[in-house]
């Protein structure tokens, strides 16, 4: 069933600007009958592993968002991935690629900042990537959609980036209905077998993940296989995965941007975050170490907090207290009373823990 894009077009034609290698016409299958299948054929596609362009961040055929606040690198990363992906190398020091074509539709940078940024990051001539530059490409206007699908076939192209979203299309970004048609247009794309890449701009960060909403719709992220965040401090990037729907999501890493005595750029990967515990993580998981220990399974308040200050626990005694009120609350530990007007505090042996699983908030 085809897709119901506008029905514009615009008064150029992308054949002679991609490449006048424009060959056969989309045709879709169509059938009477709805495809269903059986149980027994959906597990046999169980044993199948799902292929990437990119591992870990690019499936064959998917849909992956790469955003970032402005200034943020989000298009260096995109040309570093596109050149790692036309030679079959390795991305970042981490990621393997599978070799494929490359389309790149640029609507931010222009044919000249992109060539400049391309030749610092030493391409040459041997590439197999075509550019679109600022054209005003809309891949909701059906003839500029089946002309970038023939040409990708032409040449062979498996991986399709585009920069920006906001620049490919002409809904209004906070409306669902709207943006289903740009969602149905890239779809479009991704059903002829050729993986989608965009840029977009996220608004604001949630949590020490680097979780990022979208901008626009929230429809827009519920599209996206995968979802790739950036955010940039000086020379360092920060890349990090808040969303993979087929796996874990790596663990956030940095990146140092190297501006080399010949003019070129490099980059180097300076290895994971190692995420560190908040101090009520730390103050709970004191806390429960030390009513573990078969010695004191009982301690009242004053002992808890004198002893799990001289193991290094650097909040304050009201600080202590909160989180032990908070753990009795939640039932993580059990209170009794003591002599006169003491509360001892003891494991609650029907809880198993992991450490600091809830207690997100710094105690500052």
């Amino acid at each position: 069933m085809e897709n119901e894009y506008e029905d514009y077009h615009h008064p150029n034609e992308l054949n002679g600007v991609f490449e006048d290698t424009v060959v056969s016409v989309t045709t879709r299958l169509k059938t009477s009958e709805l495809p269903f299948i059986s149980s027994g054929e959906l597990l046999e596609l169980a044993n199948k592993e799902i292929p990437y362009i990119i591992d870990s961040i690019v499936p064959e055929a998917g849909m992956c968002a790469l955003s970032g606040t402005p200034a943020s690198g989000k298009t260096w990363i995109m040309l570093l991935m596109g050149l790692a992906v036309s030679k079959g190398e390795v991305l970042l020091e981490r990621f393997s690629t599978r070799q494929t074509n490359v389309g790149v539709i640029d609507e931010e940078s222009g044919q000249i900042r992109l060539a400049i940024r391309m030749q610092k990051l030493n391409l040459d001539d041997s590439y197999p990537i075509k550019y679109l530059s600022k054209f005003g490409v809309k891949v909701t206007d059906k003839r500029t959609h089946k002309n970038i699908i023939d040409f990708c076939k032409a040449h062979d192209i498996k991986l399709l980036f585009f920069d920006s979203l906001v620049r490919i299309h002409s809904a209004k970004e906070n409306d669902a209905t709207e943006m289903n048609k740009v969602y149905e247009a890239l779809k479009g794309f991704t059903q002829e077998g050729i993986a989608v890449v965009f840029l977009h701009h996220h608004t604001k960060r949630i949590g020490d993940k680097g979780t990022t909403s979208l901008r626009g719709s929230g429809d827009v992220l519920a599209w996206v296989d995968v979802h790739i965040s950036i955010d940039k401090a000086e020379d360092i990037h920060t890349i990090s995965q808040p969303k993979a729907r087929d796996f874990e999501e790596f663990k956030s890493f940095k990146v140092r941007r190297i501006q080399n005595e010949d003019g070129s750029i490099s980059f180097l990967n300076l290895g994971e975050i190692e995420t560190k515990k908040s101090k009520r993580e730390e103050t709970r998981a004191s806390i429960i170490s030390l009513l573990s220990d078969p010695e004191h399974p009982e301690l009242n308040q004053s002992s808890i907090i004198k002893m799990a200050k001289e193991r290094g626990v650097s909040v304050g005694e009201k600080a202590i207290a909160k989180v032990l009120d908070d753990m009795a609350r939640d039932g993580h530990i059990t209170t009794r009373q003591g002599s006169g007007h003491s509360i001892l505090y003891s494991i609650n042996a029907n809880l198993e823990y992991e450490l600091g699983f809830e207690y997100e908030e710094d105690l500052g």
